[in-house]
């Protein structure tokens, strides 16, 4: 009896919050740099909505890559270069 109580005191207690997913730090990564990279885009020249689309278009490349991952300076960045020829392309 007494191995089956210290096998209790030993069993590990599930965290009281859930460890963050991926989905989580990719939400995180694109809260950090939506605002940013919005105004950037205006500062080209684009129109409100397009510069929504603009940013849209540069996270969804940024996370199929997986730009995530690196650095939050070095992110940025690529994110605004990404904008930039996003950018070039429509005005072509």
């Amino acid at each position: 009896m007494a191995s089956a109580g210290a096998s209790e005191r030993e069993r590990p207690k599930p965290p009281l919050w859930p460890e963050p997913s991926a989905a989580d730090a990719r939400g995180a990564f694109v809260a950090r740099h939506q605002r940013g990279l919005w105004r950037f885009a205006r500062l080209l020249g684009a129109a409100n909505d397009h510069a929504d689309d603009l940013v849209q278009e540069a996270m969804l490349a940024a996370l199929h890559k997986r730009i995530d991952a690196r650095p939050d300076p070095e992110a940025a960045v690529w994110l605004r270069a990404a904008v930039r020829n996003l950018w070039r392309m429509h005005l072509r």
